[in-house]
């Protein structure tokens, strides 16, 4: 379904109806079966991503922020990535409409945090990215999304450097439910999710969706390389997915679930790339084990089918608890293999002549074995600590660790000092590619990997029955950062020094109105880019949500970011230097709304608009910053209608 609406047709609409819009009522109502309490005060009391098994969110070794589904859709965000930046020291830039890129506590390039979903990885290992523009699941799927700030390479392995973002999808679903989302910039989505019981035993889950829109708001841009004629291929990106479950209960709390996920985009990363992505996996579990499978490949060819990259990604991972006394003993093991092959199509020459393919192709193994003891000495006080051992084929033995000691004085309060090793596993790109297909930055197959260690301080606590502040000190050493700005060979440069802080204050005001106000510090020294301000300084998150008349809802977020010079997305592990150094980006700030109309028994009709204020500015490289120029974000609104049918 492709609608085509009028910018300023909807800024009218959007204005018109939050003018419209009646008082507040006095009802404390549900919204999608979780109480509208909840949503903002985050008062989901287990987690399941920081030790991989379930826990309070008190007692977690590392800081770990939870977005709920409902939370998500009611920011109004068409994408996972935009509906992120709810969370303070997460870090969202547009690029460009298909590439939301991500970062925890900077390091912003989508590479130096670990995407799961289900606790699946969803990386590309070539290049070490996900952009979740194209993943294959849409915002309706998701449960919650539990985010890990700090080195998560205690469970997770490289990759995790500064931090994992779990996508935790709903498990079962009862019925079937409909999406349809439009909007400016010719934005369009939508999806079908229907699940149920085939026996007493078994249940399943399917979800089909589609979504696009327009790459750029300036179209003509000719930014793009390698087209005749300097013509691009289209001024769109879509993408299309499906995904299944199959779960049976074996009893005794164990189950069985097999999945899978498949997606394929068109003219994304700067209208350059088309990708395809398949993941299968299954899983065992019970309360004291469980173990997983997992395949995920990734196609995709580029610059107008002139090369070609196959990644193909295989994991198996299990896990041991022991309860004794007072110790939770966690063990467990892991091994990944990952083959890729990069290829020049054949193509012809000016004269005519056939030039033929080229290929080259590389494989790589992970084997590592990881223990946590969660030793509680009494009711208030407990120490967890543990470590991981890991072999990689180009790096030999790595170590990584984490030891927390927690203190809990009472409901609602908790005291956490942490400190934390992780590192960044060097791409496929950046380590093994020879130049032989592809003769953009070549690799460097005695590159190290990049190293981080984590001091931080966090506290949480119960200010009021209706306020909740959490806060977080935080001072990050890392080393061996890798030089991309070069065509090759890659080298490891020096290192930076991060100190940061984050507060969030949760409230509730009465039975109507629930917020959050949250402001994050960073300072980020980097020696390889002295003088530059490589991440934003200051960062401001206002979230609310108002109970109005009949059911209806109002949710407001605004988001301030302070200047910034771009340096991740000026270089580039598969690209190398494409600009001509770190990109100038003002600071900026947004507001967004949404605004909830039921319309009847199990029909809602939504209309959002994002950057109401309508204020343009750019979150990556500005036009002149080089081909892979970042767009310019302006208002865009949208109207969605969902239906669920029991």
């Amino acid at each position: 379904m492709e609608v085509i609406l009028k910018s300023n047709f909807y800024g009218c609409l959007a204005i018109l109806c939050l003018a419209l819009v009646g008082g507040v009522c006095t009802g404390n109502a549900k919204t999608e079966g979780v109480d509208r309490e909840d949503l903002f005060f985050m008062e989901i009391p287990f987690v399941i991503s920081v030790s991989k098994r379930m826990q309070s969110i008190d007692e977690a070794a590392s800081s770990v922020m939870v977005l709920s589904g409902a939370e998500i859709r009611r920011t109004g965000a068409t994408n996972l990535g935009a509906a992120l930046r709810t969370l303070v020291g997460v870090d969202v830039r547009q690029a460009h409409a298909s590439q939301h890129v991500l970062g925890l506590r900077g390091f912003t390039d989508t590479g130096h945090l670990l995407v799961t979903i289900d606790g699946n990885n969803a990386f590309m290992y070539h290049a070490n990215h996900i952009f979740l523009d194209w993943a294959p699941l849409d915002i309706e799927e998701v449960d919650r999304i539990e985010v890990i700030k700090g080195p998560g390479g205690l469970f997770y392995g490289g990759n995790a450097f500064s931090g994992v973002i779990n996508i935790i999808t709903h498990q079962k679903v009862e019925g079937t439910s409909i999406t349809a989302q439009a909007g400016s910039t010719e934005m369009y989505r939508g999806n079908l999710i229907h699940g149920g019981r085939l026996s007493d035993e078994w249940d399943y889950k399917v979800a089909v969706g589609v979504r696009g829109d327009r790459e750029w708001n300036e179209p003509d841009l000719k930014q793009t390389v390698g087209h005749q004629g300097g013509e691009l291929e289209a001024d769109r990106f879509q993408t299309i997915f499906a995904s299944g479950q199959m779960a049976r209960d074996l009893g005794a709390e164990s189950r069985l679930i097999f999945d899978f996920r498949y997606s394929q985009a068109e003219n994304v990363i700067s209208r350059v790339c088309n990708p395809t992505t398949g993941f299968l996996s299954a899983r065992y579990e019970r309360p004291d084990f469980w173990v997983r499978m997992h395949r995920n490949r990734h196609t995709k060819d580029f610059w107008d089918e002139t090369f070609g990259v196959d990644d193909k990604n295989y994991e198996l991972e299990l896990m041991k608890i022991y309860r004794r006394n007072a110790h939770i003993l966690s063990v467990g093991g892991y091994t990944k293999y990952t083959w890729w092959e990069v290829s020049k199509f054949a193509a012809e020459d000016s004269l005519g002549a056939v030039i033929p393919e080229r290929k080259e192709d590389h494989a790589v193994e992970e084997f590592a074995i990881n223990i946590e003891d969660e030793w509680r000495f009494n009711e208030q006080f407990m120490l967890s600590v543990g470590g991981r051992l890991d072999h990689y084929t180009e790096l030999g033995l790595t170590g990584l660790g984490r030891a927390s000691a927690i203190y809990v004085p009472g409901e609602g309060q908790s005291f956490r000092l942490t400190v934390a090793t992780g590192h960044y596993l060097p791409s496929l790109f950046q380590q093994t590619n020879k130049g032989t297909a592809y003769p953009f930055a070549k690799g460097n197959p005695d590159l190290k990997q990049e190293k981080i260690r984590m001091y931080e301080l966090a506290a949480s606590m119960m200010l009021t029955e209706q306020m909740r502040l959490d806060g977080a000190f935080f001072y990050n050493i890392t080393r061996d950062l890798i030089d991309n700005t070069q065509l090759g060979p890659m080298e490891n440069g020096p290192g930076a020094d991060q100190i940061g802080g984050e507060i969030t204050l949760n409230y509730r005001l009465g039975a109507s109105l629930n917020g959050s106000v949250g402001y994050a510090y960073l300072d980020t020294r980097h020696d390889g880019f002295k003088g530059y301000r490589v991440d934003p300084k200051h960062k401001v998150n206002l979230m609310a949500m108002v109970d109005l008349q009949g059911d209806r809802t109002l949710s407001l977020q605004g988001y301030y970011v302070s200047d910034y010079d771009e340096i991740y997305l000026t270089s580039n592990p598969v690209f190398g230097r494409i600009g001509a150094g770190p990109a100038p980006v003002d600071g900026y700030l947004m507001v967004d709304a949404q605004l909830a109309l039921p319309l009847g028994k199990d029909l809602e009709l939504r209309l959002a608009a994002a950057n109401l204020l309508g204020g343009k500015h750019f979150e990556s490289n500005p036009q002149g910053a080089g081909w892979h120029t970042g767009d310019e974000i302006g208002r865009r609104v949208s109207v969605s209608l969902s239906h669920g049918i029991h």
